[in-house]
């Protein structure tokens, strides 16, 4: 039995890990210029585009000013379930309280460096529990080798991953406690926790822990006696049983964001098992040595020099019998055939193709690596330990060159790949965050109004070719908006937004160019842009270099409509689907937009439509279909470059120019010749039409008495019994009240909520409740309960046996009872 002398040593051993891996990365930060010792931040790809918005949303959330369960800074409004269990449920996210909006490069500096130590700090705790014959200096290397690995030190920019890399041990050596002792309380608990701190990254775990347990049951498994067989198989259901157990304590979280993912990426195809390779042997076998990024096609699961050496050498160490190695190989080429095949590919990134961040799974991969480095050196420390023990100078030299070669060549990479790929200005993050709460503020105070929305032509990280490449913004400063990018998003909200003609995009929410129609439908009545909106009217709030605009046609949160709204509309052509769109609302022919004239000019290179526009009050909108897959293809208008029109996030619908009868020119150059490209799409929108429309829907109006998020409340009075257009997307979790009568409302275009209203004044009422939350919660009191018996049993036989007193010897009871 342990003294408290030995746990002290021990957690004393531990601190020294946590505190190493933190000054190797304070090390790299100093020595690369970055906060706190210089002005550099670590935002880069995702993490500058997506993630830094949510933590700001996270901050917000924390302090009660906006919804957890539902949100309208989530495009037209969303469930925010999926979102909270992909990027935001990590305990480290805490530290954010710490900062202010302005600072939260800072806080994304400290999370990095806690969570590498961590990674630290776990594989320590896994190595000291699971080779007992390591010497400390032997288990400091393998766990810096592991917390800085090149797959942490590349993904930062996907932070919430790292929770997966540091639970990874922690979960393994729950099932080698369950192999050998029968103890699941350590497998059921980490597991639990690896889902809840990120379900995408604990996926990944329990699938390696699935596979980890069957190796350490077949590399001791004695095939001569049937009996073994049995044991086996029974070992092995109830390994299951404790895996389900730990995803049951997670279901209050894990069931209502699986329900939430069939609305988007959760939806599965089975075109991922098409047999294919995903990298060439070159790329594969460069992943082993060079810092690659795999982006490029390499797999980021470089282990070290040292690392490495010791795994080939495990398959050679004769000592080592060949079953087990047998085994490992099998173990090891199946994860590393994971990486080449690309149907096991998708099933180990999450059932799904991926298109960036390849071999998300790549710290799995990893850790196998280490580990049979790991038991490598224990068989050396085996062989050669008492001639160590005779020759203590040359061992302390063996000891000193290996730390000191695992440190410079972490040390080495860590500055390698920062340098390389991060350094943002960090001042420039906190000078644009100060000027957009500014400006969102004075919108608020402006605007009397529960209801509108606000939305943005330019960004902190804009491209100069007119694409709005941030699309959080709203969740970061709290306003509602079209725009949103994350991969927990809601197809059909995207879809509708499409057809509107904002993108030819349906993965996610892209605004770019408002589209005054469009715009006016969705209650879109700010527009903040540096040059001037067509049909948006200068307001005087402005920050020097962006201006805010207002629409003057914006409707309301709820309009009245006819019966027809609820009627498809099967245009593709933006505009003539906006002015069906219009018809089935308001039940009358509605003609918005009505089509120009033009001429083509083709050549290798460039394509040119000339038309005249009409001598009208209106806008001419344009539409190009494309069906190139170039990047470099730039549209111009008069002249005017208006940056990239092909490429990932581009505007579909465009502003071309007033209604003003002169000739005007629009083209498609590219720097090689262009593929197919359609006919133009070239209309004019109708101001008179479309103020005579606005006037007609606003005047009978919903009056919104509240819209916050998850609760609006509002009044309508109708002349007769009819139907209402509400702005919000339908959800499984509205409850709709009119007049305290629960309702089921019907949909425009799949999208858009309809409910029916009487005659007379209505009271309309909607509440949001999580779908999946009660039965969520029901599961996980069955698990707990289940699990409590189950630890009461376990205790029970642990006392039965004797082992209380001695683990070493009932760890050796179990094993020999099995």
């Amino acid at each position: 039995m342990k003294s408290k002398r030995d746990y002290l040593n021990q957690i004393g051993f531990y601190v020294v890990i946590m505190i190493s891996c933190g000054a190797i990365f304070l090390t790299g930060l100093w020595h690369g210029g970055f906060f706190p010792f210089g002005d550099r931040s670590m935002l880069l790809w995702d993490m500058q585009l997506q993630y830094i918005d949510y933590f700001a949303y996270f901050k917000e959330a924390l302090s009660g000013n906006v919804g957890i369960l539902y949100s309208f800074t989530k495009s037209l409004g969303g469930n925010m379930i999926s979102l909270w269990s992909f990027y935001l449920m990590s305990p480290f996210n805490l530290f954010i309280l710490l900062f202010s909006k302005e600072n939260l490069q800072s806080f994304v500096v400290l999370a990095s460096g806690l969570k590498m130590a961590m990674c630290g700090l776990t594989m320590g705790i896994y190595l000291k529990q699971r080779f007992q014959k390591l010497l400390p200096w032997q288990i400091w290397i393998f766990a810096v080798s592991y917390a800085f690995m090149e797959y942490n030190l590349l993904q930062i920019s996907n932070l919430m991953w790292i929770d997966g890399v540091y639970m990874l041990p922690l979960v393994l050596l729950g099932v080698y406690r369950y192999v050998t002792q029968r103890r699941h309380g350590l497998l059921v608990g980490t597991v639990a926790a690896s889902i809840l701190f990120n379900w995408y990254s604990g996926y990944m775990v329990c699938l390696f822990a699935c596979l980890y347990f069957l190796y350490e049951k077949l590399r001791s498994f004695d095939w001569r006696w049937r009996g073994n067989l049995n044991a086996y198989i029974k070992s092995t259901l109830g390994f299951a049983g404790r895996m389900l157990l730990g995803v049951g304590l997670t279901m209050p979280l894990f069931l209502p964001n699986i329900m939430q993912l069939t609305n988007g990426k959760g939806s599965f195809s089975m075109e991922i098992f098409h047999p294919e390779f995903t990298c060439t042997q070159g790329q594969f076998l460069r992943g082993f040595f060079v810092f690659e990024w795999g982006k490029n096609g390499e797999v980021a699961v470089a282990p070290g020099i040292l690392m490495l050496l010791l795994g080939i050498a495990f398959f050679l160490n004769r000592r080592i019998s060949k079953r087990e190695r047998g085994y490992t190989f099998l173990f090891l080429g199946f994860m590393l055939f994971s990486v080449l095949f690309g149907p096991l590919n998708c099933i180990w990134s999450g059932l799904r193709f991926v298109y960036s961040y390849l071999y998300r799974y790549g710290f799995v991969v990893l850790f196998l690596l280490l580990y049979l480095a790991a038991v490598q050196t224990e068989s050396l420390m085996e062989k050669y330990g008492r001639a160590a023990e005779k020759k203590k100078a040359a061992a302390r030299i063996v000891s000193a060159v290996c730390v000191t070669w695992v440190l410079c060549e972490t040390l080495f990479n860590l500055s390698y790949i920062y340098q390389r790929l991060y350094g943002v200005d960090i001042n420039e993050y906190k000078t644009y965050t100060a000027a957009e709460e500014k400006l969102t503020d004075e919108i608020k105070e402006r605007e009397d109004a529960a209801f509108y929305r606000v939305d943005t032509t330019d960004s902190r990280c804009g491209t100069g070719n007119n694409l709005n490449t941030v699309l959080n913004e709203s969740m970061a400063y709290g306003y509602s908006s079209i725009n949103h990018y994350c991969s927990t998003f809601d197809y059909n909200t995207n879809v509708f937004i499409s057809k509107l003609g904002y993108s030819d995009y349906d993965m996610m929410s892209v605004f770019d160019y408002p589209i005054l129609s469009s715009d006016a439908l969705l209650g879109v009545k700010y527009m903040v842009s540096e040059s001037e909106c067509p049909g948006y009217e200068k307001t005087e709030i402005g920050d020097g270099t962006r201006t805010v605009y207002e629409n003057p046609y914006s409707l309301g949160l709820g309009v009245k409509a006819e019966a027809s709204v609820t009627e498809p509309v099967k245009e593709t052509n933006p505009f003539l689907y906006q002015n069906q769109l219009f018809t089935n609302i308001l039940g009358e022919e509605t003609p918005l937009y009505g089509a120009a004239a033009y001429s083509k000019t083709e050549q290798e290179n460039m394509v040119e439509y000339s038309f005249t526009a009409p001598e009208n009050r209106g806008i001419v909108y344009a539409y190009i279909t494309t069906e190139t897959d170039k990047e470099d293809v730039h549209l111009f208008v008069d002249g005017e470059d208006r940056g990239n029109y092909t490429s990932w996030m581009a505007y579909k619908v465009f502003p071309v120019c007033e209604a003003d009868g002169k000739e005007h020119q629009i083209q498609l150059r590219s720097d090689s010749a262009l593929s197919r490209v359609e006919d133009v799409q070239i209309y004019t929108l109708d101001l008179d039409v479309l103020a005579s429309v606005s006037d007609t829907l606003n005047q009978e109006s919903m009056e919104t008495t509240q819209f916050e998020d998850g609760v609006v409340s509002g009044t309508y009075e109708s002349a007769e019994e009819g139907k209402l257009l509400l702005n919000i997307p339908y959800d499984a979790g509205w409850e709709i009240k009119v007049n305290d009568e629960k309702i089921t409302p019907e949909t425009m275009e799949n999208c858009l909520m309809v409910i029916p209203v009487s005659q007379g004044e209505n009271q309309i009422e909607l509440r949001y409740k999580l779908p999946g939350l009660i039965p969520g919660l029901f599961t996980a009191l069955l698990a707990a309960v289940v699990l409590l018996i189950l630890q009461l049993r376990e205790r029970s036989a642990w006392r039965a046996s004797g082992c209380r007193k001695d683990a070493k010897s009932c760890a050796v009871h179990f094993q020999e009872k099995v």
